[in-house]
């Protein structure tokens, strides 16, 4: 049985990202100063890109969280969290395309106004319609749909968030557009 529970647990961890781990922001505390002489820790993009240099690491992301966004297309409207990443969080996240393409370099370079949706967003905005090449609205921004996601299903970590329901577009248009920082969420 043992076995069996290693296989399950191996299987839904590839299904988040295999090799995955995240990083956030914190504090640095002074020795016996106590909170008050701790020195803040942000993360910037500079800091995703000395990561990635790292020879242990395959491929870094800037992750920007916005949590629940009102996302509507035509009369109808769902309040999703969108994530800013990179182009190669598809990668690190195990997203498959089934329809069009995720996130490209110039995309993120350009900070485009383009989304791409995992299946369970898709069906919420779009009904049985497709989606792909429509125009959806974030708060009060408009992106064009470049791509739809496989499913994944239930997964361990993002419970009420699982993969399946997010929109994700560049973290540079969600820094320019909704967060006005160069500051990170976690990577």
């Amino acid at each position: 049985q043992s076995g069996a529970m290693a296989g399950h647990f191996r299987h839904e961890l590839e299904e988040i990202g295999p090799k995955l781990v995240m990083l956030g922001p914190g504090v640095i505390p002074k020795d016996r100063v106590g909170e008050r002489g701790s020195r803040a820790v942000e993360l910037t993009a500079a800091d995703v890109a000395r990561i990635e240099a790292l020879d242990v690491v395959e491929h870094a992301s800037p992750s920007i969280e916005l949590n629940n966004q009102p996302v509507r297309h035509g009369r109808r409207t769902k309040i999703l969290n969108v994530m800013g990443w990179d182009f190669d969080a598809a990668a690190i996240r195990n997203f498959q395309v089934a329809e069009g393409r995720f996130l490209s370099p110039r995309d993120v370079a350009e900070a485009e106004a383009v989304a791409f949706l995992g299946p369970g967003a898709r069906q919420r905005l779009f009904g049985a319609a497709p989606g792909l090449g429509e125009t959806l609205q974030i708060g009060s921004e408009r992106f064009r749909v470049i791509g739809i996601a496989s499913e994944k299903g239930e997964q361990l970590t993002d419970v009420g968030n699982p993969d399946d329901l997010m929109v994700i577009i560049p973290y540079t248009t969600a820094q320019r557009r909704f967060t006005h920082t160069e500051k990170l969420s976690e990577m």
